[in-house]
């Protein structure tokens, strides 16, 4: 396969994981709200990373492991930064949520 269809195919399986990405972080965020992910973590990290790299083989380049390599590391990327984010700003939000509650608290 020429370089630009490398390219090409690799750029459409990054998209693909990123939107695998959004898509799970918005269930995984769903079902933590609901109470439905404690105890669950684990078994939630193992299939989001089962998923990655399923499908990170449709992007395996076989002349160019060091190329091959950065293609991997970018799926990674792309399918785990909306999970990073999301847990980011439910940190953000609840440690906000429990300042207030404490000033509130002291004040009353």
């Amino acid at each position: 396969m020429e370089v630009s269809a490398q390219l090409g195919s690799g750029l459409a399986v990054l998209g693909v994981l990123l939107l695998f990405g959004i898509l799970y972080a918005t269930a995984i965020h769903y079902l933590n709200e609901r109470g439905y992910m404690e105890g669950y973590t684990a078994i939630c990290v193992v299939f989001g990373v089962g998923v990655t790299i399923t499908i990170n083989q449709f992007n395996y380049i076989e002349n160019d492991p060091s190329l091959d390599f950065l293609f991997e590391l970018a799926g990674f990327v792309a399918s785990g930064t909306p999970m990073i984010v999301n847990n980011i700003m439910e940190y953000v939000t609840r440690r906000a949520q429990a300042e207030r509650d404490a000033v509130e608290q002291a004040i009353s």
